[in-house]
């Protein structure tokens, strides 16, 4: 996909001006997978001039940012290390009534690879500053995976 690319001029300066905002917490959409990078379906790493710009803009700020994705049929929690104890997690919750089993690959993976019916949750806690990660059963609601991340401290660039 050389060339090709996920977001324009305007939005990427929409973008990073949002992020430029003071905030302890920021909460990021994306209809395909960050950090997932090792299978062949749609991911940000099929544009991989893209998937450094957003992993450098999101590293420069401080901060604990959580990355949102989907389109998968499956769920897993993705975490990669930015610098020091700054960690950027990649929640992929989907499909909340349809899913395909199936074993694949990603490093970034912890926990396991969700591949039944479920959905994402977070709960933010800010007590204690911490942010729980959780896909949970579309048919009880019990937690098919849990992990939690710490709160940095809030800063703007």
């Amino acid at each position: 996909q050389k060339g090709k690319t996920l977001m324009g001029a305007e939005q990427w300066e929409w973008f990073e001006k949002q992020l430029k905002q003071e905030a302890e917490v920021r909460i990021v959409g994306s209809g395909i997978q960050v950090l997932s990078n090792e299978h062949t379906w749609r991911r940000w790493g099929m544009f991989p001039q893209e998937r450094e710009r957003l992993l450098r803009v999101i590293s420069g700020v401080k901060g604990t940012t959580v990355m949102l994705s989907g389109d998968r049929h499956r769920g897993e929690i993705s975490v990669l290390n930015l610098s020091g104890e700054r960690l950027l997690f990649d929640v992929t919750a989907s499909s909340f009534n349809h899913c395909y089993p199936a074993e694949e690959q990603n490093r970034l993976r912890v926990g396991k690879l969700i591949d039944q019916p479920h959905f994402g949750w977070l709960e933010i806690n800010w007590e204690d500053s911490s942010i729980k990660i959780q896909l949970l059963s579309a048919k009880n609601g019990e937690p098919l995976i849990t992990n939690s991340v710490s709160i940095q401290p809030k800063s703007h660039r």
